[in-house]
């Protein structure tokens, strides 16, 4: 491919991808539209986080011993649900994996 058929592709992907060229005689500088700023605007002021958002929990501070018993208990019964015959659990030497039965 020759330099000047991929300067076009290129050309051709930005004015179908709504960027407006420049007005300026020899130049090949392309800008966003007004149209499209604000889009990107809209969405990028989406993602950022608020005030009533989900707080993240400390993940040491929650998950002790009796979580976890709980939760492992959970999820041996979903795998019986799932009608698995048998399955492997790897752990870790963490701390609430470890403790003395009720």
């Amino acid at each position: 491919m020759s330099y000047g058929s991929c300067l076009r592709a290129v050309q051709s992907y930005l004015d179908k991808e709504g960027y407006a060229r420049g007005k300026h005689s020899g130049s090949t500088e392309y800008r966003m539209t007004k149209a499209h700023e604000e889009a990107r605007d809209a969405y990028v002021s989406m993602m950022e986080p608020t005030k009533n958002g989900k707080i993240v929990k400390d993940y040491h501070a929650v998950f002790n011993h009796e979580y976890f018993v709980d939760w492992f208990g959970k999820l041996i019964d979903e795998g019986e649900e799932l009608g698995w015959a048998s399955a492997v659990f790897v752990m870790d030497n963490a701390k609430y994996h470890k403790g003395k039965p009720k």
